[in-house]
């Protein structure tokens, strides 16, 4: 079977928007080196810059990740980090130290 790549373009016009899937055979897409065009607009922000005012409040890339990464999240991710990293080598002992601790 032929390896296929989805192409999703949008082909809107002021009367309707509509979405088409162009499927292109990966053998026709081809790595080539050189500068990489891409029409400004086509890459412009198109959604909302209005923020919460709590997030306006933030000050430091710190106070952004942690707005993201709660106490709560980060908890998680560790629970399921040492949870795989048991279920992988399940025989293996694990030594606390490499176990995640937060």
């Amino acid at each position: 079977m032929p390896t296929t790549l989805a192409v999703s373009a949008d082909n809107s016009s002021d009367e309707e928007d509509v979405a088409q899937e162009t499927v292109l055979p990966a053998a026709s897409m081809l790595w080539t080196s050189g500068q990489l065009h891409i029409p400004e607009e086509s890459v412009q922000f198109q959604g909302s810059s209005n923020l919460p005012a709590n997030v306006q409040q933030l000050e430091s890339p710190y106070e952004c990740f942690r707005y993201f990464f709660t106490d709560s999240l980060l908890d998680s991710i560790k629970e399921q980090s040492n949870l795989y990293a048991v279920q992988k080598n399940p025989n293996k002992q694990h030594q606390q130290r490499y176990l995640i601790q937060i």
